[in-house]
């Protein structure tokens, strides 16, 4: 069951829903209009392992390059 973003066009306000039912008609929590658009989300992983990367602060943990080498853009 997945949780969509959507935009009220009426007031304008962003909530997360829970969609039980793909054809389901979501209306906004804020004001019940029935005027939503679905939000394209950003994805937030992590990824451990081991690092072949510098350890120095700021490190990328890109093989080969240090961050403070301006390798990977941070400096």
């Amino acid at each position: 069951m997945p949780i969509y973003e959507y935009q009220c066009r009426k007031c304008n306000e962003v909530s997360e829903i829970l969609q039980l039912n793909r054809n389901s008609k979501e209306v906004c929590p804020k004001c019940g209009a029935d005027a939503l658009e679905k939000l394209i989300s950003t994805v937030n992983t992590s990824i451990k392992g081991p690092s072949s990367g510098c350890d120095m602060a700021g490190s990328c943990g890109v093989p080969s390059s240090c961050c403070a080498g301006g390798h990977c853009g941070l400096k």
